[in-house]
């Protein structure tokens, strides 16, 4: 007969109540910061199990139903557990020190430190209400005169600053809109934009937005016309456009209108139109040398009937006949 196998002796398990307690202290240097403070904070709460394992819980646990939030029903909701801030390796929670006052501490920026403070301006009988930081920092006119006084004018509508009257509104709305937004997008300023944002520049002394007028305006230099360039440049002391725009005046075909001359005045006319006739001669005077060997010289009294016939084209004069007396 087979006996059957005897079983191992069952151990008894100790009971929770006679397992040794085991108190965790922080190190001296944590307790005496812990004192040190002047509120410290109490003990955290325990952790829900939900916070520390919450794939377990999720999967364990069916997920109860969310309560109607209908008219008459008022769901009692459990507050969330608060988590520690910060915590130790012994179990003890370290908050760090309240920081002061950023007023008290920081030093404000001398450039970028920027008030929102707003100047009203009058141009042509219309209010402005712009940044005053933008017109200080771009311009020396505006930095001149410009006050934080709160009685100054400029800061109501009441009592805004009148600009010179030779700025109009359409120009000032170039400036502004090319301080705004047309510095960051220079191809969307016209020809024209820019001609006239050069003037207002020296107007006000934007010396910024005008060198770069200059810029973009002499690199778009073909597109002008001669005069308008001439005019520019005395204008405005460009120095680099006359010889070019002269060039041109010089080297067309068609020589200066009636409303060329008076545009550039009688000691430019005059200048313009002796350098023509010396290139004209200096031309005729090479095609005879290549032609016939010998350079061209001009006879020393011209064809009087040329001479009449030159003179009525040009001047018009009431009944000139082409015959000379």
């Amino acid at each position: 007969m087979v006996q059957p196998a005897s079983k191992p002796p069952v151990r008894p398990q100790p009971s929770p109540s006679s397992l040794p307690k085991i108190q965790l202290r922080p190190p001296p240097e944590v307790q005496a910061q812990v004192q040190s403070q002047p509120f410290p904070p109490p003990p955290p709460p325990p952790l829900p199990e939900a916070i520390l394992h919450p794939k377990a819980q999720s999967q364990s646990r069916p997920q109860p139903q969310r309560a109607s939030t209908g008219p008459g029903n008022n769901p009692v909701t459990a507050p969330r557990p608060r988590l520690p801030a910060l915590r130790g390796s012994t179990g003890s929670i370290i908050l760090p020190p309240r920081p002061h006052s950023a007023e008290s501490t920081c030093p404000k920026h001398s450039l970028y430190y920027m008030q929102e403070s707003m100047i009203v301006l009058k141009v042509d009988g219309s209010l402005y209400r712009v940044h005053k930081y933008l017109l200080e920092h771009h311009s020396d006119f505006f930095r001149g005169f410009l006050s934080n006084d709160a009685d100054a004018m400029g800061h109501s509508d009441d009592c805004p600053i009148p600009l010179p009257d030779n700025v109009s509104q359409q120009a000032f709305d170039i400036l502004l809109g090319f301080l705004y937004t047309g510095i960051y997008d220079p191809t969307s300023v016209s020809l024209q934009g820019w001609v006239t944002l050069l003037r207002i520049s020296a107007l006000l002394q934007f010396h910024k937005v005008r060198q770069y007028a200059i810029r973009e305006l002499t690199a778009r230099r073909t597109s002008l016309a001669a005069v308008d360039a001439i005019l520019l440049a005395k204008e405005h002391d460009i120095a680099s456009w006359l010889g070019p725009a002269y060039a041109d005046l010089v080297r067309r075909p068609a020589s200066l209108d009636d409303d060329e001359a008076e545009r550039l005045g009688a000691r430019t006319t005059a200048q313009i139109g002796r350098a023509r006739e010396m290139l004209r001669q200096e031309e005729y005077a090479q095609c005879q040398q290549r032609k016939y060997g010998a350079r061209y010289t001009p006879p020393e009294r011209p064809d009087e009937q040329l001479v009449a016939r030159a003179v009525n084209e040009v001047f018009q004069l009431p009944g000139a006949t082409s015959d000379t007396q």
